[in-house]
């Protein structure tokens, strides 16, 4: 059994999060789809099914609208998103529009690690609408890798900002959040980069513009199923930001089109 709330011992950041991932892995071999509370405590709430894939359809299809009108949006490669199965996007991330951007890349639900700030009232009902999964961030949050491991395990599209916050105008280290869930449940690690995020919309420094935006899906990194060791996860982690920068429009293979 996995019990996510069992490691007390002072870890710290990515040592931390490894412990649970190496559970994980080891529990997965063993018996797939388990993941409970900790203890004498109460399971974890987790939908495995969007929780509400109407309001995200009718949501994404007023994205992709403005988007393109707005911003003429363009996706190249999507096809390089799988159809099915459990995966992972990692995306770079330059403005606070960067994941409704994002859920243009593929018609598939997109299930986002999001920070836990955000479900204050008037957002935490439409965050969970959206089986959006809260992260506490520089905390060690155990429990919502063990979530994204149980939807990935699912056959859930799993998206996540490995540079953490949307501060465009400095740079930010990639985490090794991404790698350390791919190799994990062995799922296929998508390279994607937005460009033209933070010049249209931008809170520090603050910025509103109508530049033309492209989101540039790359081909699926090749990744092993195995315990998440800091070596592995540190290389995936490198390989996975110069990927993301590779990426130029025009470039991609894979095909190019507007969103729908």
């Amino acid at each position: 059994m996995l019990y996510v709330g069992q490691f007390d011992q002072p870890l710290s950041g990515l040592r931390r999060l490894r412990k649970v991932a190496v559970v994980a892995f080891e529990n997965a071999r063993r018996s797939p789809f388990v993941c409970q509370g900790a203890p004498g405590g109460e399971p974890l709430p987790l939908l495995l099914a969007l929780p509400n894939p109407d309001l995200y359809r009718r949501l994404r299809a007023l994205i992709a609208w403005l988007c393109v009108r707005l911003y003429r949006v363009e996706v190249e490669g999507q096809t390089h998103i799988p159809s099915s199965g459990g995966c992972l996007l990692a995306a770079n991330h330059e403005s606070s529009i960067d994941p409704a951007v994002l859920a243009l890349a593929t018609e598939r639900p997109i299930r986002f690690l999001a920070r836990a700030e955000l479900w204050r009232p008037g957002l935490r009902g439409l965050l969970d609408d959206l089986g959006a999964v809260p992260i506490r961030r520089g905390q060690g949050d155990h429990s919502a890798i063990a979530r994204a491991i149980r939807l990935i395990e699912a056959g859930e599209l799993i998206a996540i900002f490995p540079q953490g916050t949307s501060l465009g105008f400095q740079h930010r280290d990639y985490r090794g959040g991404a790698a350390l869930l791919a190799l994990t449940t062995g799922a296929p690690l998508v390279p994607v980069r937005l460009l033209g995020t933070a010049a249209a919309f931008s809170i520090l420094p603050p910025r509103l513009g109508f530049p033309k935006l492209h989101i540039v899906v790359g081909e699926p990194l090749a990744v092993k199923r195995q315990r998440p060791a800091r070596k592995p996860v540190k290389q995936l982690t490198a390989d996975l930001e110069r990927a993301i920068a590779a990426l130029t429009p025009g470039r991609a293979t894979g095909g190019s089109r507007s969103p729908s």
